[in-house]
């Protein structure tokens, strides 16, 4: 729908200048996972987390009567790139880009970047109005299924992934688990929404996954929000409970009994997650409709606009590519390969390049076979 579209495309290049500097020169990332780096330390080890944690533990505090209650406080005893930048590294002491890409995760060079290249492929292919079913499908499913791999690793990921304890939606779990699903869903819509790639079966899966989806896309919007005003009012034990419980839930640990309140460079990357959110629920109308009227609906809209196929899938993989390669810059970020305030300038050229301009190109060139809220106007038989 140009509607979404064009407020994807407007949402995006907001976020990508909101650049907020801090006393931690943070510069705010355009799309959810530059918001979270995590690991490496001065001196590199065999452990994949280089960082020394601020892990919640319990501690004995003296109450003046001679005996001790059991608190939980968090104990800071290193810096970690999840809260601070890694201005504190020398140049000489950084890895270099091959050494991330193939050496200490392979993955990223094997799985990610090529994703990221075939998307680039397909961005140019907007730009320049290139939409041949025999060109654009092909390049349309390959960055649907590497999407899906890289987004079913990015759940099951250990490695690099934040031990600390954090409050909420900036828990370093709870970001990792929230890449991978909101990859999961653009994927999912991608395929759904465009006839020459999707599965004869799939649409019978559209209750399941569309509800699955829009869930999804609201969290986006409900979580930073919770996890901020709890943070505001940190006295409101109904607020801390639902951050309590993220994060309990996600980290698979009922023994986590406190959240730290969040440092400054925290607040702002919450508040970026929350304008994310706002980006994420452009998708929630197609997602709901298809939970609910399933592929009467689709296809009943796809007769009366035939380009509003080609129009939504390029909007969700814009949407995808935005996300995978700024995770990759985290993670980039996170192993020390450049500061998070220089990656956050990288991702906001990527989001440019990989999903604001093909998304006014989309716009433009199938601008007379698609609609902005017609095919809502829906009336199941």
């Amino acid at each position: 729908m140009n509607f979404t579209a064009s407020f994807v495309a407007l949402s995006l290049i907001v976020i990508g200048s909101l650049e907020v500097d801090t006393a931690s020169s943070f510069v705010l990332s355009p799309i959810v996972l530059n918001l979270g780096t995590s690991k490496r330390s001065h001196h590199r080890s065999n452990n994949s987390n280089h960082a020394v944690q601020f892990i919640s533990r319990k501690s004995i505090v003296n109450t003046g009567a001679g005996t001790g209650t059991e608190e939980l406080t968090p104990t800071p005893t290193s810096p970690d790139y999840l809260i601070t930048d890694s201005l504190s590294l020398c140049d000489q002491d950084r890895p270099t880009v091959l050494n991330f890409l193939f050496s200490e995760y392979p993955r990223e060079g094997f799985l990610r970047l090529p994703l990221l290249v075939c998307g680039t492929v397909l961005s140019v292919c907007n730009v320049l109005g290139v939409y041949e079913e025999t060109v654009y499908a092909p390049l349309d499913l390959a960055c649907v299924i590497l999407g899906l791999i890289n987004a079913v690793l990015d759940v099951n990921e250990t490695k690099g992934v934040s031990e600390n304890i954090r409050r909420g939606s900036i828990d370093a779990k709870v970001l990792q688990v929230y890449a991978g699903t909101y990859s999961v869903s653009v994927c999912w819509l991608a395929l759904r929404v465009y006839p020459s790639i999707c599965p004869s079966w799939l649409p019978t899966l559209d209750p399941i996954m569309g509800t699955a989806a829009s869930v999804l896309f609201a969290a986006s919007l409900v979580v930073p929000l919770l996890s901020l005003w709890s943070d505001a009012v940190p006295d409101n034990t109904i607020l801390l409970g639902t951050q309590l419980c993220l994060v309990r839930f996600l980290r698979n640990d009922s023994t986590i009994e406190s959240l730290p309140r969040f440092t400054s460079l925290e607040r702002y990357r919450a508040m970026g997650l929350l304008v994310i959110g706002f980006v994420a629920c452009l998708y929630l109308p197609v997602s709901s409709y298809l939970a609910v009227y399933g592929d009467s609906w689709w296809s009943t809209s796809l007769l009366k606009y035939p380009q509003q196929g080609l129009l939504e899938t390029s909007t969700a993989l814009f949407g995808l590519l935005a996300a995978q390669s700024n995770i990759s810059l985290t993670r980039a970020a996170g192993y020390g390969v450049k500061p998070v305030s220089e990656m956050a300038t990288i991702g906001t050229l990527a989001c440019l390049i990989l999903a604001v301009v093909p998304c006014v190109s989309a716009l433009f060139f199938l601008q007379n076979g698609t609609t902005f809220f017609d095919h809502y106007h829906y009336q199941p038989l």
